[in-house]
């Protein structure tokens, strides 16, 4: 009888163990889709507050440059007024797609509001983050979306720069855009400033690292620790 009370003992702790893994599981669902804009599947605006201060102090604490990009489809109300709001929700999909094709497994994609967009690019200075926009904005030039045809972007870029606040970062960024549109749409306007050029001329940038991120996690503690771990030694060998 103590045998058998021993293993129901044992029964009822796996039993435990897979609700609360499958409770952990759930938990970080919902958080993934609290985090999500929900017609496009990108990350949402106040996901991008959430991880914005983090991925400075990264910067900053790795001395690797940290960019975005602010992304404007042209003309987007023409194309609900011509052929519907269902056919502009269509675009804003494609466009999500065309970006995240292009990307990189460690950039972020945000959808801003409406039809605006930001990227996120880690470990990339402002030179680079251009060489980006303009691959972006050549791609969506090239695609033809679903019973609209053509369309166009246009893209403002800045780094941040110096321990000036998410909030003055995306003024500029901003303002980049603005002038981007004003000057005739489909094109590219870059704000010049970045911690990359000082850090070049103090001696160059520091090596590049592995950033593990809480969406990367799949919800059961075990695995998302050993993977925290691989990256941790990746660091290392790096």
């Amino acid at each position: 009888p103590q045998g058998k009370m021993l293993v129901f003992g044992e029964s009822e702790q796996v039993m435990h163990d897979v609700e609360l893994n499958q409770l952990r599981k759930r938990i970080a669902d919902l958080e993934k889709v609290s985090a999500t804009d929900y017609l496009t599947g990108a990350w949402n605006r106040a996901h991008l507050v959430r991880v914005v201060s983090s991925e400075m102090a990264r910067s900053i604490r790795f001395r690797q440059p940290l960019s975005a990009l602010l992304i404007d489809i042209d003309h987007f109300k023409d194309v609900n007024d011509t052929f519907g709001h269902q056919a502009g929700d269509t675009v804003l999909r494609e466009v999500v797609a065309l970006i995240q094709q292009k990307i990189r497994s460690a950039d972020l994609l945000f959808r801003w509001g409406g039809e605006e967009f930001v990227v996120l690019a880690v470990s990339t200075g402002y030179r680079d983050a251009e060489t980006l926009a303009e691959h972006l904005r050549a791609r969506v030039t090239g695609h033809r979306f679903t019973g609209v045809g053509p369309l166009t972007v246009s893209i403002g870029v800045a780094e941040r720069t110096g321990d000036e606040t998410a909030d003055a970062w995306f003024k500029r960024l901003d303002a980049a855009l603005f002038t981007a549109k004003n000057d005739g749409r489909n094109r590219i306007v870059v704000d010049s400033l970045g911690d990359s050029d000082k850090w070049v001329a103090e001696g160059g940038l520091a090596a590049l690292r592995l950033v593990w991120r809480d969406s990367y996690a799949c919800g059961e503690s075990s695995i998302d620790t050993e993977h925290e771990e691989m990256f941790e030694l990746a660091n290392k060998l790096i």
